[in-house]
């Protein structure tokens, strides 16, 4: 096993000085669901030589309404995100999405920010809340910054975090009544399986049944996570009919293309994108 030194943080304000001190030779742990596996696998960098424990941070614990946003404390455990009744009745589709996470066990220990912060393709929270327009609050020991979650993933596996800060908050506005959501999850197995797809699609309509806001997320779909503005823009405005929603699916399947390139499991991918995108606009859109 991998050599590192074990320390368990008793404030915000201590880790952050430690993070400020040692920098990359830092592995930060609080719900330990993918650290530990690294660990015990011997996947660390090998510029780690403190395992920073931060999981008993009770200011990193809690979800709550302030100045009209919801405001998510990055030490949260998804179960608690998936069972908060304000995050249900304000961001069903975040809801559904933490609920979707994993295993109960998993969800138990595992973290609202663990799940953005690793990256991984696979992240089934990152599609809702980029679609929730969610802000990331990243800390240091000198500074606190808001990131807008799309300018948070730089690259496959790669975030906008520094070595010397911790993601502290995700906060979004609640979309409001007039919008309608909907979270859908592939797996290959019906229980604790990653996720071979995730999508999310948010949306609003005015009287007329126009468009007025789309917003479109599919993980496990592109190198790096972020939303699908070509088929957002193309239903934007106007009155869906059926017959469109085929055309969606069809740029979906191509956009995914044109990002991200044709690998091993785009034949598989391709109508999984086209087909489950156009089953989601037809649920949210209310089109027969």
């Amino acid at each position: 096993m991998q050599q590192f030194d074990y320390y368990r943080a008793g404030t915000l304000e201590e880790a952050l000085e430690i993070l400020k001190q040692e920098g990359e030779g830092v592995k930060l742990i609080c719900g330990g669901t993918d650290v530990l596996i690294d660990v015990r696998n011997n996947a660390l960098s090998e510029e780690v030589r403190l395992l920073l424990d931060i999981s008993g941070l009770e200011e990193l614990k809690g979800v709550e309404l302030r100045n009209g946003e919801m405001c998510i404390r990055a030490g949260t455990t998804l179960a608690a995100v998936a069972e908060d009744p304000l995050v249900r009745e304000k961001s069903l589709v975040l809801h559904t999405a933490a609920e979707a996470v994993g295993s109960q066990q998993i969800r138990n220990r595992g973290t609202v920010a663990g799940n953005i912060v690793t990256a991984a393709q696979c992240a089934d929270t990152v599609p809702a809340l980029l679609v929730l327009n969610a802000t990331l609050v990243l800390k240091s020991a000198t500074n606190s910054r808001r990131v807008p979650i799309n300018e948070f993933f730089t690259g496959p596996k790669t975030t906008a975090l520094k070595p010397d800060e911790v993601l502290t908050e995700i906060a979004f506005t609640p979309p409001g009544s007039k919008y309608r959501g909907v979270f859908e999850k592939l797996m290959r197995r019906e229980a604790v399986a990653k996720s071979r797809l995730g999508l999310c699609v948010l949306a609003a309509q005015n009287e007329a049944g126009e468009v007025e806001d789309l917003r479109i997320s599919i993980g496990s779909s592109l190198p790096s996570h972020g939303r699908f503005p070509t088929v957002e823009q193309m239903l934007k405005g106007i009155r869906v009919e059926a017959p469109m929603l085929r055309q969606a699916g069809i740029e979906a399947g191509e956009y995914m293309v044109r990002v991200g390139g044709t690998r091993w499991s785009t034949e598989y991918k391709l109508p999984v994108v086209q087909n489950l995108t156009e089953k989601c606009l037809r649920e949210v859109l209310e089109v027969q």
